[in-house]
């Protein structure tokens, strides 16, 4: 009498039976095509993950053996150009296996009539993760992709990366995203999302409170899309990753973040790369959530951002009383020296500055006189060009000689070769009237080309009905903000 065989002996054997008939039926079927190895197809027969990256002509046969295949549970289908048979046949998969939870879709071709076969008749409700990204989908196509999110119920994991949903695509998808309630990461990067389209998504952050990683990089979230997402940060207490790089996020719009993110407990990293926001507002940024300690961020990246002097020690004061990595960007001329009290200059990292304005930085906070004693080394009471040039030297500056020129031709007024001290006092009276003039004149220039071609500096309320802004003018920018105890949220427990 034969011994049972056991039930793990069962179910390989098995398997080598399903590998062996599929192999065989790929084989009579693109074997007379000659149109690739086939090899790449047989290896993954019987596996979790199944892979396909090649012409239209394959997708019938393989999507076919895929049907009843209980192996399989990842089907990615990245840069397979699929037509509209595909597209049905991929559907008809959809529909009648539902073992498969992860389906990639990059670079495959899935919009227009294609995706709209492949919603219309496929079922997506056993999908766990989905991504769409690089298939030009654009504001036409967003209606047919909020029905493929209302169908896929159990969806945890969604990516419309590098498409072309632009503003006018995003409300219908965004009521989706809003409702949707299993959804835990979005990828909306890469998308030509502004200012409505922003406000949009950013509602749907603010509605969807099983969200806990959202990318929107490289959009144009900007003033109005911030002011939205500000919003959403007071709303959402699940939020744990937040990517806001290559957004336009200047100052103004920073400060609209701030009262948001302040308000978050939940909030752990923040990418903000590539951003243009200004030095001084770095440290306004940080300050504000040192001084609120509300705040649950672990990790800020800000590359290609520069910092100024004062960034470092208030981030230094945070990571005393918290956990804290912040990635920056160390291009600002000054730096902190440990063992000395003062400013110096990095060589490697400084800017195409007017010598003038370099010579004044530094100066530092040093009187004119005092400065003027540290540059003349043989105290003969006048500066010669060799002392000018050695004072950058020993700064770590690499200056031309025509910088140091420059300087001598603006404070030597008696053209003698030298400079005494009533010519460097009276030269440094007349930098520092410089500096003062052009601040003036910069702040005012800036006022008028934001009043006219933006809402920088105006504060935006948003009509939750109509999605408009309301506008008016703001008494200050950052007005303080009330510390208060961090209530106890899920992922501090």
């Amino acid at each position: 009498m034969k011994r049972p065989v056991k039930v793990k002996q069962r179910k390989i054997l098995e398997k080598k039976k399903y590998i062996f008939r599929k192999t065989a039926f790929l084989h009579q079927n693109l074997q007379q095509k000659l149109l690739v190895p086939l090899r790449c197809l047989f290896s993954q027969i019987g596996n979790d993950k199944f892979e396909l990256h090649m012409l239209p002509d394959y997708v019938e046969s393989v999507l076919t053996i895929l049907k009843d295949d209980q192996y399989v549970h990842q089907l990615d289908l990245s840069n397979t150009k699929i037509d509209t048979t595909g597209s049905r046949l991929l559907s008809e998969l959809l529909t009648t296996n539902k073992n498969i939870t992860t389906l990639v879709l990059n670079k495959s071709g899935m919009c227009g009539k294609r995706l709209k076969i492949l919603v219309r008749n496929g079922q997506f409700e056993q999908l766990e993760t989905v991504v769409l990204s690089g298939n030009t989908i654009n504001e036409h196509d967003c209606g047919t992709v909020a029905v493929m999110l209302r169908k896929s119920k159990n969806l945890k994991r969604f990516s419309l990366r590098a498409n072309n949903i632009e503003e006018n695509g995003c409300q219908e998808l965004a009521v989706e995203l809003g409702q949707h309630k299993n959804l835990r990461e979005l990828d909306m990067s890469w998308n030509h999302i502004r200012r409505h389209g922003a406000i949009n998504i950013s509602r749907a952050i603010k509605n969807n409170l099983s969200l806990t990683h959202v990318n929107v990089s490289w959009n144009g979230f900007a003033f109005e899309g911030c002011s939205a997402l500000s919003e959403a940060l007071e709303n959402n207490k699940n939020l744990i990753e937040l990517d806001l790089s290559w957004n336009r996020v200047h100052p103004p719009a920073l400060l609209e973040l701030m009262k948001g993110l302040c308000r978050n407990a939940t909030l752990q990293n923040l990418n903000l790369s590539h951003n243009p926001i200004t030095p001084p507002f770095t440290s306004i940024f940080l300050q504000a959530l040192f001084d609120t300690n509300f705040t649950g961020l672990t990790e800020i990246i800000m590359e290609k951002i520069v910092v100024d002097h004062d960034f470092p020690e208030i981030l230094q004061k945070i990571q005393e009383h918290q956990e804290l990595k912040v990635i920056f960007e160390k291009a600002l001329p000054l730096r902190v020296r440990p063992d000395k009290l003062r400013m110096e200059v990095q060589g490697s990292a400084v800017f195409n500055m007017d010598p003038l304005k370099l010579l004044y930085l530094l100066k530092e906070k040093n009187r004119a006189q005092d400065f003027f004693n540290k540059i003349n080394k043989d105290n003969n009471d006048v500066l010669t060009i060799d002392e000018i040039q050695t004072l950058f030297t020993d700064m770590g500056v690499s200056v031309t000689r025509s910088v140091v020129e420059k300087i001598m031709d603006f404070m030597d007024t008696d053209n003698s070769g030298s400079i005494d001290l009533g010519e460097f006092l009276e030269g440094d009276r007349r930098i520092r009237k410089m500096s003062r003039d052009f601040a003036r004149s910069s702040r005012q220039q800036i006022k008028q080309e934001y009043n006219k071609y933006s809402r920088s500096f105006t504060r935006a309320h948003i009509d939750p009905m109509t999605f408009q802004l309301k506008i008016q003018e703001p008494k200050q920018l950052l007005p303080p903000i009330q510390s208060r105890e961090p209530s106890i949220s899920p992922v501090m427990r």
